[in-house]
């Protein structure tokens, strides 16, 4: 009879390693006849067959084999049991030190274990951290328990970690920086240089810059939404016309308009900026010394053609501070309408008392055309410590003492304002900030009058423009393992501030952290042109409720804006958010840094259209703010201090 079918037995098999088992094929019908019957395995290292249908089971896993006769084909499943261990031999104890790493030597049997490599968890990874090769790291002094799981059977291992004594170059291993702010073509621009500590030497340095361009309105300044480095060869620095090579500029945002320029890059021998970065920044390993020409451009780095833009001094300075334990505390603030920056760089000794301390500020003005109109902002060229007498705070007409306002910018004229200071006993800013340094070093308390003058350091006459309570904050700052991380963001157009503070122990872990974001305003005047800013008293955090980012009309919800500054207005609120389950801006940040902490950064993923977390963490469902900045700032805290 003709074949209509073939029928294969069992049609699933699960066996142990080196069993093997016979697949019996019959024809369908029974009388028809059964042509020539081919086997194939689909792995053949876990089962294989042969010419007679006997299976052989090698190792773990599963794979189906074909059987054909003729036209008709099945498949038969084939499932070979693991090979479990039967015995777990391990080290009992380890002893290292910190920032030393040794491997658990172990021995499971049987030797045809399918599981060759057992699992392996620390129950104290602040001292002594394990990877999943059985890898130890000494994190900090104490002891640990190493778990070691084979299938069923579990041993431990206790890990002695003892500290070194060793003098270090560098108090601490980390990412250590510098940044100079400056414009681009009139708008504001910062330059950033990192240098990277590990084991107590220079491993890396990390160049970049975010610039910043006008709003729409042009009105304010909006930063770039990504750096140079993060834009790579969408900077575009060689993208011009260019006759003699018969290239013309291009549309970057288009495939075929990067590819063209990439190109022309090739083909020219031309680097993109971070390119060039990149190669400063493996220069820097040898040394921070760079050799430019008259133009400012950088000879002394094959490949490099561009000037140096502070990075050389960036790098030495970011070198020095990771060199001298430096804590730098700063805060922004206005100066008649326009923004500045006022910090305090304080050296900090192994008590945690100050060993020297630098007060600074750099101030900037708005820029406006023939009609008075804001057109941009031009930070100073630099800082009061650096003008030192050429900042003349007292240089301005004073008739009872014969004085005239003196250019000082000539000879003439600085040692004219020099000769006033002295006959009148006046003293500059720099010489007053250094008068407030040696002050702190006994207490960081001042004394002011109604105006804010302060009245309890012989010689000063300036105003505490924030200087007690940075040099307080630097100082609690430094007895509490905190640290800054900070990002220069935009709001609807306007500056803000995001950072996130977190404290460090002795080991290096984390303790606490907590998001925050300074944000103002722009000044106008009565013609509703823009004169200047004004930053916010109170951050978000310290704001709370008040900060009110769901307080907007609800239809819906039958909700109207309150006013939070009254307390039937609060009270209106918080309800209004219990009763729709939202939650407010510092609740949805303690809600990330709570995760982070537990967690680690590992959950924490931003959808790039809403800028949002993508919601995946169940855990995380009630956050929904934007989480860019923020997570750029943990970012950087984590990459700062490794967390085990």
């Amino acid at each position: 009879k003709k074949l209509e079918d073939i029928q294969v037995s069992p049609a699933e098999v699960t066996l142990d390693a080196g069993q093997i088992k016979e697949l019996e094929v019959k024809p369908v019908p029974a009388d028809a006849e059964l042509p020539a019957v081919e086997f194939t395995s689909s792995d053949s290292t876990v089962a294989s067959v042969g010419k007679d249908g006997k299976v052989l089971a090698v190792k773990a896993g599963t794979v189906e084999i074909t059987v054909k006769a003729g036209t008709f084909t099945k498949k038969v499943t084939v499932s070979v049991n693991p090979v479990l261990a039967t015995a777990l031999e391990v080290a009992a104890t380890l002893a290292l030190e910190v920032g030393a790493k040794a491997t658990i030597s172990y021995k499971i049997s049987p030797q045809d274990v399918t599981n060759k490599v057992p699992s392996f968890e620390s129950n104290n990874p602040a001292v002594a951290s394990v990877n999943a090769e059985g890898e130890v790291t000494g994190v900090a002094a104490g002891e640990a328990i190493i778990k070691v799981k084979a299938d069923a059977i579990e041993k431990e291992v206790t890990v002695t970690v003892t500290a070194p004594v060793v003098e270090r170059t560098y108090p601490c291993d980390g990412e250590f920086s510098a940044f100079e702010a400056s414009l681009n073509y009139g708008a504001p621009m910062y330059t950033m240089v990192t240098v990277k500590i590990e084991n107590d030497k220079v491993v890396s340095f990390y160049i970049d810059a975010l610039q910043s361009k006008k709003n729409e309105a042009g009105t304010n300044y909006d930063w770039n939404a990504k750096t140079k480095k993060e834009l790579g060869y969408l900077y575009g620095m060689h993208n011009v016309n260019n006759a003699d090579a018969g290239y013309e500029r291009q549309d970057l945002s288009t495939e075929e308009g990067l590819a063209a320029y990439q190109a022309y890059l090739a083909e020219f021998g031309k680097k993109e900026w971070f390119e060039q970065a990149e190669l400063l920044e493996a220069a820097f390993l040898e040394s921070t010394d760079l050799e430019v020409d008259e133009a400012g451009t950088i000879t002394s780095v094959a490949g490099v053609t561009i000037k140096d833009g502070g990075y050389s001094k960036l790098a030495k300075a970011a070198l020095a501070n990771a060199k001298a334990g430096k804590t730098v505390k700063l805060e922004a603030t206005s100066n008649y309408g326009s923004p500045n920056i006022v910090w305090v760089e304080a050296t900090v000794d192994a008590e945690g008392a100050f060993s020297a301390l630098e007060l600074n500020t750099l101030q900037g003005k708005v820029v406006k055309n023939a009609e008075e109109v804001v057109t941009g902002y031009a930070w100073n060229e630099k800082s009061k410590q650096e003008l030192g007498y050429l900042y003349g705070m007292h240089n301005v007409n004073n008739a009872d003492a014969g004085y005239e306002r003196q250019d000082l910018s000539t000879e003439e004229g600085l040692a004219a304002y020099q000769a006033y200071l002295a006959e009148v006993g006046k003293k500059e800013w720099f010489e007053q900030a250094e008068l407030l340094e040696a002050a702190f070093l006994e207490s960081t308390d001042l004394e002011v009058d109604e105006a804010g003058t302060i009245t309890s350091v012989a010689g000063v006459t300036i105003k505490d423009g924030g200087y007690s309570k940075l040099a307080k904050a630097a100082l609690a700052n430094a007895k509490a393992g905190k640290t800054v991380k900070l990002v220069a963001t935009s709001n609807y157009g306007s500056p803000n501030i995001v950072w996130v503070e977190a404290t460090v122990g002795a080991d290096g872990a984390f303790s606490a952290l907590e998001l925050d974001t300074l944000q103002g305003k722009v000044v106008k005047n009565s013609e509703d042109v823009v004169t200047g800013y004004a930053w916010n008293e109170k951050s978000k955090q310290e704001l709370g409720y008040l900060y009110g980012m769901h307080n907007v009309n609800n239809a819906d919800a039958g909700y109207e804006r309150q006013d939070l500054s009254t307390e039937e207005g609060l009270a209106a609120y918080q309800a209004y958010l219990t009763e729709q389950e939202k939650l407010e801006w510092f609740e949805q940040a303690n809600m990330i840094t709570a995760y982070a902490l537990e967690n680690g950064l590992e959950g924490l993923v931003m959808d790039d259209a809403t800028k949002k977390l993508d919601g995946s963490v169940e855990a995380l469902a009630g956050v929904s703010v934007t989480v860019e900045h923020y997570l750029a700032v943990l970012e950087a805290v984590y990459a700062d201090f490794p967390q085990a």
